[in-house]
């Protein structure tokens, strides 16, 4: 069917030469959705022989054809990629609608939520060393639980501390002894971070005059403090306090990944402001149970203090949160602590009373 018959369908002049045709009946109305169908039906389809199934195809294709409308993106010779990602795409928003409590039952959150407790002991401890293919198994762990490995780790050096000075009677070896069981859990990651960090601030490659220092400088003051901490405390009393310092100042430490953009090459985490806040409140419950409110408040204060000035330099230097700065910033904090510390400590009893009363019950320190 031409174009030029259709248009004079349109204009309404059907009549027909009568001297060359024989008589036929009245033409009937016609339908201009019709026409456009079979114009689109001609258009695009041969004419050759078609199945009944083809021919409703073929009708329902040309139902759907819109001539006014072009599909460039049909066109393009990257259409699979196209409708590959716009299927991601539709397939992300799917995934991202589910909600995970109604998909994970209780008991499997609280297991994975005490399995990457077990798994932070490999991530902060020397655990990894030892046993690497168990470390591997359980993979990595949430930021926010840096605080019990340290705990765990200052309370076995602090308490073999306490023991060696309770027994032998001898303050003047228990800092280097603390210190040997301290490195020995912990390791080494916050003096290699303080020397990387040293050549950041100097704007000089690290050697080893650095790398000497960064490990000579804060062990000698770390010595010192804990020497005078055990002098002028009961041994178990400076081994408490030694613990509460290393859980201290690891979890303001950890924080820091909360707002600080992180190190493709050695990530720590993001911490998200749900484990900031539980961290903040489980860690000022254990802090007053253990401390006078005074001195807890204290302490609180001066940790928080001390990791704004930290994280406001990692900012304005652009230092990336990678695992040595935050043990670096552990150092520091821990550092401060002990020395503050030791200051409260010298004439006044710091700790609970009901502590103090129950450590002085199983004969651990002497009631004064």
């Amino acid at each position: 069917m031409s174009f030029d018959k259709i248009k004079s369908m349109f204009n309404g002049d059907h009549a027909t030469d009568t001297s060359t045709q024989p008589n036929r009946s009245p033409t009937p109305p016609l339908d201009k959705k019709a026409i456009f169908k079979d114009v689109a039906l001609n258009d695009f389809t041969p004419n050759i022989n078609l199945g009944p199934n083809e021919v409703a195809e073929k009708q329902i294709e040309a139902a759907q054809y819109q001539p006014f409308t072009v599909n460039y993106q049909s066109q393009s010779p990257n259409y699979d990629e196209l409708a590959k990602e716009q299927q991601a795409r539709v397939n992300a928003a799917e995934i991202a609608s589910i909600n995970d409590k109604e998909t994970v039952a209780f008991k499997l959150s609280l297991l994975l939520f005490f399995r990457q407790l077990v798994a932070a002991f490999f991530s902060h401890t020397t655990l990894n060393i030892f046993l690497p293919q168990l470390s591997l198994r359980f993979g990595p762990c949430y930021p926010s639980s840096m605080a019990l490995p340290y705990l765990i780790s200052g309370a076995i050096a602090g308490a073999l501390a306490a023991f060696i000075c309770y027994f032998t009677v001898t303050w003047q070896l228990t800092g280097g002894f603390c210190l040997f069981f301290y490195i020995l859990l912990s390791g080494l990651t916050a003096f290699r971070g303080l020397a990387e960090l040293s050549g950041l601030v100097t704007r000089r490659r690290a050697d080893s005059m650095t790398y000497g220092a960064a490990l000579f400088l804060p062990s000698v003051l770390f010595i010192f403090i804990l020497n005078a901490i055990f002098l002028r405390n009961e041994p178990f009393e400076g081994g408490i306090f030694f613990a509460l310092a290393t859980m201290l100042s690891a979890a303001f430490a950890s924080s820091l990944s909360f707002d600080i953009k992180q190190d493709p090459v050695d990530s720590f985490g993001t911490m998200s402001l749900k484990g900031v806040l539980c961290l903040a409140l489980i860690v000022c419950i254990f802090t007053m149970l253990i401390f006078k409110l005074t001195v807890a408040c204290s302490i609180l204060g001066l940790a928080l203090l001390l990791r704004l000035i930290i994280g406001y330099y990692f900012n304005r230097h652009n230092v990336l949160a990678s695992r040595q700065h935050i043990c670096v910033a552990q150092l520091i904090i821990m550092l401060a602590l002990m020395f503050d510390l030791l200051l409260l400590s010298l004439n006044h009893n710091i700790l609970n009373n009901d502590l103090y009363t129950l450590l002085s019950a199983q004969h651990l320190i002497a009631l004064n």
